[in-house]
């Protein structure tokens, strides 16, 4: 996969992947030419909250933000903290917290529904999301954070199981 002027990655059949090279090719290319995520706004959505949109038309394959992220790696009083729980990425002992509009977007209610893929490259300190699907403008941009964070987060609190 290669960048191209209009910050999309090659795409196939399926979730779109980039790998690490791509994505550390593009966000050096995009430092260097400037980069800018301007078509993005938030608004609130009922029942959740902020919500990020695009006042334009979205292709999947484009990265629609690089968030520069921070890195925690004293994790044992963080990760109790539902603050930054609810907003930072986990893996093993360490956490990453996405800066920009990475901490605002919404889960899907499934992963069949999302329209946006994140991910994590904490050697660049850096979360991408990419489009899985073609995005109209002004609809929801929608990642799936997994079922536990639905449930824990996101799930209607007089849902049954």
């Amino acid at each position: 996969m290669k960048n191209n002027k209009n910050n999309n990655l090659n795409v196939s059949q399926g979730d779109v992947f980039p790998t690490f090279i791509d994505v550390k090719y593009a966000w050096q290319e995009a430092k260097k030419n400037g980069y800018s995520n301007s078509h993005l706004y938030i608004k609130n959505v009922k029942n959740k909250g902020l919500g990020v949109f695009s006042n334009k038309d979205i292709k999947k394959g484009e990265v629609i933000e690089y968030c520069h992220s921070f890195l925690i790696e004293t994790p044992l009083p963080w990760m109790k903290d539902k603050g930054i729980k609810q907003y930072s990425y986990w893996s093993g002992d360490h956490g990453i917290v996405p800066l920009g509009f990475g901490p605002i977007y919404n889960s899907a209610e499934r992963d069949f529904l999302k329209n946006t893929g994140h991910f994590i490259f904490p050697e660049e300190k850096l979360i991408v999301f990419v489009a899985q699907k073609d995005i109209p403008a002004h609809e929801e941009i929608l990642v799936w954070w997994g079922e536990d964070y639905y449930s824990a987060w996101c799930a209607p609190k007089n849902a049954k199981a």
